[in-house]
């Protein structure tokens, strides 16, 4: 071969190689963001549910504190009586 052909073999590697790299750079990168968008629709739905449990929580122990208010003013009443002025 001569010194002209290994120069051209030596150019064409080297741009198959940057090529190559560059296509694999490309859809690393396009698989990694589509992981991430996954997580996050996963992250929101755990959140929905999160946030659909804890408000019907919130809706048990207000409704349980309201019967304790109650529970408690008959006894205040019962113990303390109001006296006529």
């Amino acid at each position: 071969m001569s010194d002209v052909q290994v120069w051209t073999l030596i150019g064409v590697f080297a741009a198959t190689m940057f090529g190559v790299i560059g296509i694999i750079t490309t859809s690393f990168t396009k698989t990694m963001n589509a992981g991430f968008a996954g997580v996050g629709y996963r992250i929101e739905a755990v959140e929905s549910r999160l946030e659909a449990k804890i408000e019907k929580l919130d809706a048990k122990l207000s409704a349980k504190i309201d019967l304790l208010d109650r529970d408690i003013s008959v006894i205040a009443h019962r113990v303390f009586p109001e006296e006529p002025t």
